[in-house]
């Protein structure tokens, strides 16, 4: 029983873990997973498209990707939707595991959402983490003058992270 407890922790309690901010990302996919419905059902039913592009918006981009309609199916709104769906698998892959960035051994490991690296803690110059009322990030220095800055993390755990950093670096 002791086993579960264990694991039922937080992530932001442990030092050497940073975890996405769960906020930041339910408000992305509540707004992205609209989106890509709404897209989706535009590209296949060409009288919803119609309906869409002849909305009096001030910027509608729709009418110009009337052109791209084959066989029932508008291709650019397609494409235009391919980036889209990737957010959300993304945003969806960060909520099945939650950890951003973590120290292991003395390696720094990153989400596989991230598409960054394992990169040794001796490699670091340092660590911060830029925060303002919308955002956090988490920002590692390296010592070549590279920068990774990894988005929307949970604050309380990268002001512990960065501290964890500078304890370990010489």
């Amino acid at each position: 029983m002791s086993d579960r407890a264990d694991n039922s922790a937080p992530l932001a309690d442990d030092p050497q873990q940073v975890p996405f901010d769960t906020g930041c990302l339910g408000c992305m996919f509540l707004i992205l997973v609209p989106v890509v419905v709404l897209l989706t059902i535009a590209a296949f039913d060409s009288t919803f498209f119609a309906e869409l592009a002849e909305s009096r918006a001030r910027r509608n981009p729709l009418p110009a990707l009337a052109a791209f309609d084959t066989g029932g199916v508008n291709v650019a709104l397609l494409l235009l939707l391919a980036p889209v769906v990737w957010e959300v698998i993304k945003i969806a892959r960060r909520f099945i595991d939650m950890k951003a960035v973590w120290i292991e051994d003395e390696t720094i490991r990153f989400h596989p959402s991230l598409g960054h690296k394992p990169l040794p803690l001796a490699a670091l110059a340092g660590a911060s983490h830029d925060a303002d009322d919308m955002r956090l990030v988490l920002v590692l220095r390296q010592a070549s003058g590279r920068r990774i800055e990894v988005p929307m993390v949970d604050h309380a755990a990268a002001e512990a992270f960065v501290a964890e950093v500078a304890r370990r670096l010489p």
